[in-house]
């Protein structure tokens, strides 16, 4: 596997982990979607580490595994249905992030914006929507 996607991909997966926030008056309907969020991107990240922690195979095999294991990750985060005044906002966090990934990746896409500019505007939507995981 190309160690520089591998580690762009860890990277890109890591960075989200506690960027999250959310206060004491957050409606119960915006805390449940931030969970169901959260809840896939963690089971993501969990089953990549799986990946990276085998010792067998090959590269090649890991890499389309952890290729795998991404775009489930992100088709799923596509079917959440998110509440009405973060439609917007979860709209846009799914396209950067999918950007985010497939740029990891290194295939080819539209990515707006630098590494450092995408990454920011992730944090900017994690903490509009409440996430802590994703």
């Amino acid at each position: 596997m190309q160690r520089g996607v591998v580690v762009a991909l860890v990277a890109a997966l890591a960075s989200s982990v506690g960027c999250g926030g959310s206060s004491k008056d957050d409606a119960p309907k915006r805390g449940g979607f931030a969970q169901q969020v959260d809840r896939v991107c963690q089971q993501g990240r969990s089953k990549v580490s799986g990946v990276l922690s085998q010792k067998r195979g090959t590269e090649s095999a890991a890499r389309a595994k952890l290729i795998a294991i991404v775009d489930d990750m992100v088709d799923e985060l596509e079917t959440l249905e998110p509440p009405d005044d973060l439609r917007d906002q979860y709209k846009t966090f799914r396209t950067v992030y999918r950007e985010d990934i497939n740029a990891s990746l290194g295939r080819p896409n539209r990515a707006r914006g630098t590494v450092e500019q995408r990454r920011r505007e992730l944090q900017s939507l994690r903490r509009q929507l409440h996430l802590r995981r994703c």
